[in-house]
């Protein structure tokens, strides 16, 4: 390994040296230059098409092959040239469609770095928009023409310095010649990748080129992506980086039909993407764990004997938590219409590792384990449903990187059985975060103890998850961050969510929180869930609820309860994938925006 910093050699603007088996494995190509050739080969293939299920029973699909994809977006890379110079920022505020697609390959092509966002709109997502525009500092920002009023619009509220603005579905002719530029190398930023979940100031990720194909083709290998074979069906948001890697990148390097749905047409009805992967021969697609649990409860038994599944050839389950339950009941729900029982992968990712690090092959693999041995960070298996057990699911193997789990205290690899931060090293794990170098150098740049001393040290992602090795698979358990830890005892917060919604038939699926606040006795637990939408909020006992959930967690966990609070449907800070974000939850909380709730 070499001892290069990924932070240093992106704020100096050196190149990184890789090491060998990496650059020799193709890691070193260029988006552009991938575009280009599958172009050259398969030009009339279809590249890219487009779902629109907008008002329509069925949807409507529009293709551009591989020669008008790399043509369009060779337009927009030659009309940035003319107005912008390398490296400078270009952000997207658009819907969800080709257009999209073409803007961002040819921001990338351009020599800019991409910053892919979402068109504007109001409340918390509108503020979150203005601050990563503000933060990225872009010279260009690109829309479409029937976007342009509002865009300019949202823009000049808060932003005082001119920014040119452009639709990329009318742009101008261009006069005269295109100035001469070089191709973007492995190693320039290609994008800014902004975290939905993030609390506070902005919070970008930086990807190289060499950063993004080497996560897209670590992908493609774990899901067994080959072209002439499978197609990849996407409905997750391109401005996500699960939507950019796995929904976009991934086919496009492996060279295979990218078919998108915009994310509402799921979230209107989740039938629409599973009627799409019977529809495309070897589909491939990827959603959070949230997303195969509402499949189960809105897709009504007679809409799906239509379905076909035999031909799906994977099914990515990556981004949350994976609840056992839901993976059993999704697999059994579906087995009936063709569903096979190892087409649904678990996996494990992040947003700072190009979205994916281990994955699964075959059936999914569950062990039970101790909760109480866990806690205090030993893997004890023991028997389902014995008590004090919880059941985890296996996230597989690393796939093309290494990963490690440390004594964060010694900086140490742990035994198989331990639990300990999950890091990871490879040429996916991205630059560092923009415009945060301490942050970057404590996250993306640590060694293990003696790594230096002993010759030639590698450079380790802290990813700030929590878990452990064990039957030569990774488990996850948690995020450092989000233990709770009351009265000198650790409990995961994902239990106790899984515990509270189990408790009364009146709270949503997915859409239950806890974390702890600091209180005149110390950290105390507290949990926010939402009301079903088929509730009638007259008809309820919020008291009863708010009881059967303290009876719940403190007979299950051993954890009382400060304080449980009960919103209205919707009403959950949530991600673009529609989990609820735990850390947006706690802060707003924290800042009066809950609400009050029924105290102990």
């Amino acid at each position: 390994m070499h001892s290069t910093s990924p932070l240093t050699a992106s704020v100096q603007g050196t190149p990184i040296e890789m090491p060998p088996s990496w650059q020799d494995d193709g890691f070193r190509d260029t988006l552009p230059a991938i575009l280009a050739a599958w172009a050259r080969a398969h030009g009339t293939d279809p590249a890219l098409t487009v779902l629109d299920h907008r008002g329509k029973p069925h949807a409507r699909a529009g293709t551009l092959t591989w020669r008008e994809l790399d043509r369009r977006t060779g337009d927009l890379a030659a009309f940035l040239r003319r107005t912008c110079r390398p490296g400078q920022r270009a952000a997207l505020l658009m819907d969800q469609g080709a257009d999209y697609v073409v803007a961002l390959l040819g921001v990338i092509r351009a020599g800019l770095i991409a910053v892919p966002l979402f068109p504007p709109a109001r409340g918390e997502s509108c503020r979150q928009l203005a601050n990563a525009v503000l933060d990225a500092d872009p010279s260009v920002i690109l829309t479409t023409s029937n976007l342009l009023g509002p865009t300019k619009s949202f823009v000049d509220e808060f932003r005082r310095a001119p920014v040119q603005l452009a639709a990329v579905d009318t742009l101008p002719p261009l006069r005269g010649g295109v100035p001469p530029c070089p191709e973007p190398g492995p190693d320039d930023l290609a994008c800014l990748q902004y975290q939905a979940q993030a609390v506070g100031r902005a919070s970008a990720v930086m990807f190289s080129q060499a950063n993004l194909v080497a996560g897209a083709r670590q992908a493609a290998g774990a899901l067994g992506i080959r072209r002439g074979h499978n197609t990849s069906v996407s409905w997750l948001p391109l401005f996500e980086h699960l939507g950019l890697l796995l929904g976009l990148l991934t086919p496009l390097v492996a060279g295979i039909q990218t078919v998108l749905l915009h994310p509402s047409a799921f979230h209107d009805d989740p039938l629409n993407w599973l009627r799409a992967l019977a529809n495309y021969p070897g589909a491939v697609g990827a959603a959070p764990n949230a997303a195969y649990a509402f499949c189960v409860s809105r897709i009504a038994l007679r809409d799906r004997a239509e379905l076909r599944l035999h031909g799906v050839a994977a099914l990515a389950d990556v981004g949350d938590s994976v609840r056992p339950e839901v993976a059993n009941r999704f697999t059994a729900a579906f087995a009936e219409y063709g569903l096979r029982p190892w087409v649904y992968r678990p996996c494990y990712g992040l947003v700072e590792a190009t979205a994916l690090v281990a994955a699964t092959e075959g059936e999914h693999t569950e062990t039970a384990f101790y909760r109480a041995q866990l806690a205090l960070g030993r893997a004890v298996p023991t028997v389902p449903g014995e008590v004090d057990a919880v059941t985890l699911v296996a996230a597989g193997v690393p796939r093309r990187q290494q990963v490690c789990v440390v004594d964060t205290a010694t900086r140490t690899p742990v035994p198989d059985g331990r639990v300990g931060e999950i890091w990871v090293s490879g040429p996916n794990v991205a630059r560092g975060y923009w415009r945060r170098s301490e942050a970057s150098t404590e996250t993306f740049c640590v060694l293990l103890a003696g790594a230096a001393e002993a010759g030639e040290p590698c450079w380790w992602l802290r990813t700030g998850d929590l878990g452990v090795q064990y039957g030569g698979q990774l488990y996850v358990t948690g995020r450092v961050s989000d233990v709770l830890t009351v009265d000198g005892r650790s409990h995961y917060p994902q239990d106790v969510e899984a515990t509270a919604e189990s408790a009364h038939p009146a709270i949503a699926a997915h859409q239950v929180c806890a974390f702890t606040a600091l209180f005149d006795d110390g950290p105390r637990a507290v949990l926010v869930a939402e009301r079903a939408t088929w509730v009638f909020v007259e008809e309820l006992d919020e008291a009863e609820v708010a009881a059967a959930i303290r009876r719940a967690v403190a007979v299950e966990h051993g954890l009382a309860l400060r304080e449980v609070l009960l919103l209205g449907p919707g009403l959950l800070p949530r991600t673009p994938g529609g989990t609820a974000a735990r850390a947006r939850c706690r802060e707003r909380y924290l800042a009066g925006g809950l609400g009050s709730g029924w105290q102990e």
